[in-house]
């Protein structure tokens, strides 16, 4: 059976196409009577708007790109569920896309997102050496990193939040801390400001990374095993302290 059409509900309601297309934009006075009838012809014959040609004569898709690590993440589990609901209630739709903590898959979403012309994307991977942000024409926001320069960016205090999270340890007589994270490199600031710490205190920093798209069952494994392995450990060796103190 082939797929009904603009014209097919158009003769099903005895109107002209003009007015069924006013009626799915919701443009334009119309009486409730006319669009009571080509809602029904509009169900009757099981019509559906091709939502990419609606995109391309309004330039609004009514969607947009979500890229995450992993929603395997507890965190980015969260994040994408909030965007998802905040997006609903303007008239939104998410397009999610799990990169699974991989550069190459990144950037191919990125060009898909484009090509299929979302009205924006929100973007919280760490790959590094994306391309493409930079020359993206389209609204992005990035959520906990730096992605290029001008793109807005939401976040937390990373580095404040690390430095009282270690002193705090050390406050309440911790000498051998541990750091467990998703990922150690150079941007991350909560890992950096608890290296910055330690040392600062003549203490060795102990950083263990699982990485996102880790499974559940096996990054808890790695955290029984580095905690267990902790407790064994004697507290670590204490050495001069650095000049200037703890860094702020």
């Amino acid at each position: 059976m082939a797929r009904p059409k603009l014209q097919d509900v158009a003769a099903r309601a005895g109107v002209s196409v003009t007015t069924v297309s006013r009626v799915l934009n919701n443009r334009g006075y119309l009486s409730d009577e006319l669009r009571a009838r080509v809602n029904a012809a509009i169900a009757e014959l099981g019509y559906r708007p091709d939502g990419i040609a609606r995109s391309l004569i309004g330039r609004k898709s009514g969607l947009v790109g979500v890229i995450v690590p992993s929603v395997a993440d507890p965190f980015f589990g969260e994040l994408v569920a909030a965007i998802e609901n905040t997006l609903a209630d303007r008239g939104y739709k998410a397009l999610l896309c799990d990169c699974q903590e991989n550069a190459e898959r990144e950037g191919e979403y990125l060009e898909l997102l484009q090509a299929n012309r979302v009205d924006g994307i929100i973007t919280s991977t760490h790959n590094r050496g994306v391309s493409g942000y930079e020359r993206a024409e389209l609204p992005i926001v990035a959520v906990d990193r730096r992605i290029a320069p001008g793109v807005p960016m939401v976040r937390g205090d990373n580095r404040a939040g690390g430095l009282l999270a270690t002193r705090h340890l050390l406050a309440r007589g911790s000498r051998a801390p541990i750091m467990i994270t998703a990922t150690d490199h150079a941007g991350n600031d909560r890992a950096t400001a608890y290296r910055e710490v330690l040392e600062s205190e003549g203490l060795t920093p102990r950083v263990h990374a699982y990485g996102y798209a880790t499974p559940i069952d096996e990054r808890r494994a790695m955290v029984e095993t580095w905690l267990s392995g902790r407790r064994r450990l004697r507290p670590a060796r204490r050495l001069p302290p650095r000049r200037g103190g703890a860094a702020g």
